[in-house]
């Protein structure tokens, strides 16, 4: 749902568009929106309405129960989570108008793979939707429209697109913010006696230290690996992986572990095993050559050219959605699903 997302800059531009078409005041209020020979059924609202709320939770800290009478920059919660679900309705219409006029047609293995998707996720999204009146029929639209951003953005970056990134661009990417390593990782005690903790870290320091030595002799990082885990798990039996499955690929822009680890990985030679603890946690860690494996790089190419290019095709959406026109809003429909009547527990 990553779509649903926006910038407040981008979600304000967005919402200018909402008064750009005429306005039903009808008493249907099973839609929202009107345009072409589209319909957008209210249930897709709704969602982008829950997934606002969540975003905005998220973002600003606030006790649940308190976020929709939170003051923002003048703007209540409630009317926030309201315009920031106006705008991605206007962006969703964007991509689909967009995907039209680009004359593109759905990609069969990715639509296909929908409804099954759809069935797998609402497993676990499906209640909180469903107690506000949300179909799996407008989930799986809000799927649908996903995956014809997904089009519309490599139709437009991808290869032969109009503003197409050459491959060097993209690789010189990967092997600038990516490292390859192979892991040890371990937790420090969580004790609050200090003695019993001083005795634990240090035993696992022991134990990090040994596994270098190891290293350092060249025994293999995966047998390394896997020899922790059997250890960890207490599991003498636990299969071993397939050669090669034992490597990350840690991202310096979007790293899974805390700054002063990433900095470590990538200020580290290739081959060499290295030690580095934070406050938390110490690893035993050895970095290697990123280019080794063609592999790594076409096997991460879309999602490093998506990483690229982000914050430039949401623009170009919010741009598109400010420009939309003949489009029908229906306005009781709006003000009947408002934020305060939300059913998310």
């Amino acid at each position: 749902m990553n779509y649903l997302k926006k910038t407040a800059a981008s979600a304000m531009a967005l919402l200018l568009a909402g008064s750009l078409g005429a306005c039903s005041i009808g008493g249907d209020t099973n839609w929202v929106a009107k345009f072409g020979d589209q319909t957008v059924p209210a249930g897709v609202y709704l969602i982008q309405m829950v997934e606002g709320y969540y975003g905005l939770l998220d973002e600003s800290g606030v006790e649940d129960d308190a976020l929709l009478k939170t003051q923002f920059d003048g703007q209540s919660g409630s009317q926030k989570v309201s315009d920031n679900a106006r705008a991605a309705l206007n962006a969703y219409i964007a991509v689909e108008e967009k995907f039209d006029e680009l004359g593109l047609t759905p990609e069969p293995l990715a639509f296909e793979a929908i409804p099954q998707n759809a069935e797998m996720y609402w497993q676990y999204v499906g209640q909180v939707y469903e107690r506000n009146g949300v179909s799996i029929d407008s989930y799986t639209k809000t799927l649908e429209n996903t995956t014809k951003k997904s089009q519309v953005f490599n139709a437009i970056y991808g290869e032969g697109g109009s503003q197409e990134v050459p491959e060097s661009e993209i690789r010189a990417k990967f092997e600038t913010d990516y490292a390859k390593i192979i892991v040890i990782p371990l937790s420090f005690s969580g004790s609050e006696d200090e003695e019993t903790k001083k005795e634990a870290d240090q035993n696992t320091r022991d134990t990090i230290n040994g596994y270098k030595q190891r290293a350092d002799a060249g025994e293999d990082m995966e047998d390394l690996v896997y020899e922790a885990r059997k250890q960890a798990t207490g599991d003498e039996d636990l299969e071993k992986p397939e050669a090669g499955s034992s490597y990350t690929f840690v991202n310096r822009n979007n790293s899974q572990y805390g700054q002063p680890v990433t900095d470590a990985i990538f200020a580290a030679a290739n081959g060499v095993p290295t030690v580095f603890e934070d406050e938390n946690s110490i690893f035993l860690f050895t970095r290697y050559d990123i280019t080794e494996n063609e592999n790594d790089f076409t096997s991460r190419k879309a999602s490093i050219l998506a990483e690229m290019k982000a914050e430039e095709f949401d623009a170009l959406i919010a741009e598109w959605a400010i420009a939309l026109s003949d489009v029908t809003y229906n306005e009781a429909a709006f003000k009947r699903y408002s934020a305060e009547k939300l059913k998310l527990s």
